[in-house]
């Protein structure tokens, strides 16, 4: 589901953010923040070009 507001939003987006995660969960949220983010640059460079 994740990936799919990022396809949805991504094209739209003039710029993102990325914010610290605390490592209380193992490095879980930091590891599916990364996916999200190479999903949103991939996503965004597709659509632009």
């Amino acid at each position: 589901m994740s990936y799919d507001v990022v396809q949805a939003l991504a094209p739209h987006c003039v710029g993102s953010d990325i914010v610290k995660v605390t490592g209380r969960d193992g490095g879980q949220a930091a590891v599916l923040g990364s996916k999200l983010f190479q999903a949103f640059v991939s996503d965004h460079a597709t659509e632009r070009n």
